[in-house]
């Protein structure tokens, strides 16, 4: 069972670190995409909680010891990535909203 749920849990990691990806191109744009910067917010916290459940069962499943501490190390460095990305994105928009009054209708 353990083994499905990190197949799983693999290609939710994948969707992830895609989506990684996409936040530092907007990080280093010199327009960040407020629209896209919002909608990739809203997703990673979707896959947060997606991956956190998947996670816990995971975690009930492994039975050896060193197998589950390298199983919680790698979903805490997941979940850091996501946490600094959804940081980042926070302060572009909340510097969008200081300086434009929000996001604008049909922003990229």
């Amino acid at each position: 069972m353990a083994q499905a749920l990190a197949a799983k849990r693999g290609a939710h990691k994948a969707v992830i670190t895609r989506k990684l990806e996409e936040v530092k191109r907007i990080i280093e744009a010199d327009e960040p995409g407020l629209v896209k910067a919002e909608q990739l917010c809203q997703s990673l916290k979707d896959k947060l909680d997606t991956i956190r459940d998947l996670d816990e069962q995971i975690f009930v499943a492994i039975e050896d010891e060193t197998e589950l501490e390298t199983a919680m190390i790698n979903a805490d460095e997941t979940t850091s990535l996501i946490y600094e990305a959804l940081v980042r994105l926070d302060n572009i928009l909340a510097t969008s909203e200081s300086t434009t009054g929000g996001i604008e209708e049909g922003g990229t």
